[in-house]
């Protein structure tokens, strides 16, 4: 009965959100850049409301925040990329990592890119690999003090390592659009981002590039200062951002550049045919959603790293996904594995 109700109400405040198909708004494509839409999006969808206001991240709010702590800080490049992550929700580091940091990534891990470049597809997909085996150059740069801080002082609170670092090869075939994947729903769409989207509001990605990534090649694209918005989780037309005549920022840097981007901010994938792109990509959040995997924590430490040879604060960082060793274990309660707190035993 429950189920049902809630079935119903679900359809009943996406009608008063969106009652008929038009130019702008149609099929699964009716998120939007409008304030008062956006507006009345939250009033009807409150539960993403209240989980913002759980892990304290309204965005807004969080801007003004940074922008006092800001006016503080001494160290002048430090502060100059806080600045401009606050105010548009992505940031560029060009060429963070030395060519041997590079070089190093690829000769590792060469046998697992060989194989996600051969799996050819006909259609525009991400090959992934998730778990990448863990070394010392890799933990280095995953867990790379500057970023990590660079990242907590944006989101204002200690931040957790959401996933395990994944290699990701853009494989781009055709090249799409809101519209076409609407009107060709029988075929196959692509199995990239390529439509205008948000992420989980909470979460903070960084992208390695592993390769060149220019302004006519496969790259992703954001709308900068849309992390300051209330977003919808519903994908947003082509012609909804045309129509706003919203400023497209092409993400793109040479090899060992380095990225890094708020869930909340509008971005999608812009497939150019024949063109892909390799790099490596992990997601931080406040302690929300974290993706633990057994299978992943097996691949992760396939090549035997020790976890308890990082510091203190690093192995914090990553407890979600490679939990602590518990001296008196977990209890099971329903669904929910616990750590047992009871020293009486």
């Amino acid at each position: 009965m429950l189920t049902y109700f809630k079935k119903i109400f679900s359809q009943i405040r996406k009608k008063i959100y969106h009652y008929k198909d038009n130019h702008n708004y149609y099929g699964k494509f009716i998120g939007t850049l409008d304030y008062w839409k956006l507006f009345l999006w939250n009033i009807l969808y409150f539960e993403k409301l209240f989980f913002m206001f759980k892990h304290n991240q309204i965005k807004f709010l969080n801007h003004l925040k940074v922008k006092r702590k800001l006016k503080k800080m001494k160290d002048c490049e430090f502060k100059e990329r806080l600045n401009f992550l606050n105010n548009n929700g992505y940031l560029i580091i060009q060429d963070y990592l030395s060519k041997s940091q590079i070089d190093k990534i690829l000769n590792d891990n060469d046998e697992i890119i060989s194989k996600l470049k051969s799996n050819n597809k006909e259609i525009s997909t991400y090959n992934r690999f998730r778990g990448v085996p863990l070394n010392e150059n890799l933990v280095n740069l995953w867990l790379d003090e500057h970023i990590i801080s660079l990242m907590e002082t944006y989101l204002n609170t200690k931040i957790y390592s959401r996933m395990y670092p994944t290699l990701n090869y853009t494989q781009c075939n055709e090249e799409s659009s809101s519209k076409k994947i609407h009107e060709n729903p029988d075929s196959t769409p692509p199995k990239t981002a390529s439509y205008w989207h948000v992420d989980y509001t909470t979460t903070m990605s960084v992208t390695v590039f592993l390769s060149d990534v220019g302004p006519n090649d496969t790259r992703m694209q954001v709308i900068p200062k849309t992390n300051l918005n209330l977003n919808s989780f519903f994908p947003i037309s082509d012609e909804t951002v045309e129509k706003k005549k919203a400023k497209i920022i092409d993400c793109i840097g040479k090899k060992g550049s380095l990225m890094i981007h708020c869930g909340n901010t509008v971005h999608r994938m812009k497939g150019v045919k024949a063109s892909n792109r390799l790099g490596i990509h992990y997601m931080f959040s406040p302690g929300s959603n974290i993706a633990l995997d057994v299978n992943l924590i097996a691949s992760s430490l396939s090549k035997n790293y020790d976890l308890e040879n990082l510091s203190k604060d690093r192995r914090e960082i990553i407890k979600g996904l490679f939990p602590i060793k518990a001296r008196q274990g977990y209890n099971i309660k329903g669904k929910d594995l616990v750590l047992n707190k009871f020293k009486g035993l």
